[in-house]
């Protein structure tokens, strides 16, 4: 009887035993697989160091180069193009100098006593003609109702459409006035430019390149210095000559505008 008890206590206690070992085993198994995860992860988080580092050397040979890029950038804006080729100048009206854009005289007539010809003028508003044309597609302006033509013989021409009426204006002086005349720029086309140049001056201060008081002279579409260029008869010299020097003013103004660069 003892014995047989003896052997179930046992056989219990080897069951016990078994159970305890399969425990083991499982405890084992678990313990490899959480090894080998912890091995792994460790090796995911080195090679994560290891791209974290990579990603801030180039991050920052990226922010080096954005850094250099900028200051060429800066660089570029502080160089003003227009003012290389043109070279305005517009001493006080009370000189008595004509305004100049590259050495040319700009006036409104010819003046014998001083020696200015009508092919000086033509060439220095062939020369206007050509900065206008420089700062419209530096700016991307593009006037709906005025177009310049600068290299047109004998003089640069203003090509209108206005109302649907087109028409064609000298920028110029004719180089064969009438025996005893004074050769003059044709009015229409001194009105027709102060209209173009205020859309042009328009178009730049209301995209914020350059702030409206630095400008020189105000301009309207048909006015420059609140002078109404349609209220002026073609013998009022000193009126026109004074909207010549106004005229100039702006272009050398527009002449030293900064480039506006889009990134």
């Amino acid at each position: 009887m003892e014995l047989n008890e003896l052997t179930n206590v046992c056989n219990e206690q080897e069951k016990e035993l078994r159970l305890l070992q399969n425990l083991m085993q499982e405890q084992s198994d678990r313990s490899k697989l959480i090894s080998a995860q912890e091995d792994t992860v460790f090796h995911e988080l080195n090679a994560l160091e290891i791209n974290a580092l990579n990603f801030s050397e180039e991050s920052h040979f990226v922010s080096k180069g954005c850094a250099t890029v900028m200051e060429e950038i800066q660089s570029m804006t502080d160089v003003k193009l227009t003012s290389i080729p043109f070279k305005v100048v517009a001493q006080s009206q009370s000189s008595g100098h004509y305004p100049t854009i590259n050495n040319l005289r700009l006036a409104y007539r010819t003046n014998e006593k001083s020696g200015l010809t009508a092919e000086e003028i033509n060439c220095a508003w062939a020369q206007v003609a050509q900065l206008v044309n420089s700062v419209c597609g530096l700016n991307n302006f593009n006037s709906p109702t005025i177009r310049l033509i600068p290299l047109s013989h004998p003089c640069a021409k203003l090509l209108t459409n206005t109302s649907g009426d087109q028409s064609v204006h000298n920028l110029g002086c004719d180089a064969t006035p009438a025996p005893g005349c004074r050769s003059a720029l044709p009015t229409a086309s001194l009105v027709s430019f102060v209209s173009l140049l205020s859309q042009l001056t328009s178009h730049i201060i209301f995209n914020g390149i350059v702030d409206q008081s630095t400008l020189p002279n105000p301009m309207s579409n048909h006015s420059i210095n609140n002078i109404d260029v349609t209220k002026i008869v073609e013998s009022d010299v000193a009126r026109w000559s004074c909207v010549v020097f106004c005229i100039a003013e702006n272009l050398r103004w527009l002449s030293k505008l900064p480039i506006d660069i889009h990134i």
